[in-house]
């Protein structure tokens, strides 16, 4: 049998149009995947420009609340602002003026601040933030400076009770009965009414709802937590767990505060190592424990009440503060110029979104 007849095309005739034919299929695949890569990357860079502009625009509207605090009538820098990302502009709306159809009440500023990748004039991405803030004016005093700074609410101090300090209040102040006082007494001063809520640091340790019966004592070593109130009944107590110029306790509670029982025993007996941090919007603080306590009391939104024969010996920085019966009121002075919690902003964001521009 001839070969040549079985086998008419000899492997070098195969490997041409198999290479043809290859050829073919990927250099399409080839220019696909190029492109696709190509597509990526643009989106990739589109978002990335995106987020950038987001974060320049957010710097312009924290850089006006900063300038807000000490320029209550503060409208913008006036031109294009530079970082390293790009550059932002912000507008200020001051109270009085109109904002997204709005007059502005007193405290109240609109901000627009619009964020520019890599810059204003040749912009690839640009990203426009709308807020609202409230200013809140700086107050004249130190939290603590003195034995008792209340709010509009008030002092009523009743009954035989001894207030060893200053009281200051921007509301009324009503001293009556066989009280001693051997400071001064400031009724009507504006300045009481304007210290901010404090805010929970994000590193406080959660101890949720305390509610004490019994006698259960709940020991809390130094340290910064939060609670969202505490009830203390029969003969139980919070004991800080504090020595006398050491490392404190720093408690935040955003809800209502009963220390009836014990209460709250500071066992290091220094005010300077317990401070008391209320965070709700409005609530109440009834000390009525038969321990004495020790401590710098920061709830500036809070009705605060001493009742019984126990010694608060600090500070109490309130809403309203009232005395009735035999408890003393000792000020410490180791609290003069301390200072108020971390977080308490004076200038309060309302609300911030994104908008179309």
């Amino acid at each position: 049998m001839d070969k040549k007849k079985m086998f008419p095309m000899s492997e070098k005739g195969i490997a041409l149009p198999l290479v043809i034919l290859m050829a073919l299929v990927l250099i399409p695949a080839g220019v696909a995947l190029s492109s696709l890569a190509k597509r990526e990357t643009k989106s990739t860079v589109k978002a990335k420009g995106s987020t950038q502009a987001i974060q320049l625009a957010d710097a312009g509207i924290k850089r006006a609340m900063t300038e807000i605090v000490n320029n209550e009538n503060y409208t913008g820098p006036g031109a294009v602002q530079s970082l390293s990302a790009g550059q932002y502009t912000v507008d200020v709306f001051i109270p009085g003026s109109v904002f997204e159809g709005n007059i502005l009440p007193v405290n109240r500023y609109g901000i627009e601040g619009v964020g520019y990748v890599p810059s204003e004039a040749k912009s690839r991405e640009a990203r426009k933030i709308v807020a609202l803030v409230k200013r809140l004016p700086f107050p004249l005093y130190d939290p603590f400076d003195n034995a008792v700074t209340a709010g509009d609410g008030g002092i009523d101090v009743r009954g035989a009770a001894l207030v060893n300090g200053n009281m200051i209040t921007s509301g009324t102040a009503n001293v009556q009965g066989s009280v001693t006082t051997t400071g001064t007494i400031t009724a009507g001063d504006p300045a009481t009414a304007n210290f901010p809520i404090p805010v929970v640091p994000v590193a406080a340790v959660d101890l949720g709802v305390i509610d004490l019966t019994g006698n259960t004592n709940f020991v809390i070593n130094p340290g910064t937590y939060t609670c969202s109130s505490i009830d203390i009944a029969g003969t139980a107590s919070i004991t800080l767990n504090t020595v006398a110029g050491g490392p404190g306790v720093h408690l935040y509670c955003s809800g209502d505060i009963d220390a009836a029982g014990v209460g709250l025993v500071n066992a290091g007996a220094d005010a300077t190592t317990f401070f008391l941090y209320c965070t709700g919007e409005s609530g109440t603080i009834d000390l009525h424990g038969t321990a004495d306590i020790f401590a710098a009391i920061y709830a500036p939104s809070y009705d605060c009440f001493t009742r019984g024969t126990n010694i608060v010996t600090g500070a109490m920085n309130v809403y309203s503060y009232d005395n009735n019966g035999n408890p003393n009121m000792i000020y410490d002075p180791n609290l003069n110029g301390i200072g108020g919690p971390a977080g308490t902003d004076s200038v309060k964001m309302l609300s911030w979104r994104e908008e179309k521009i």
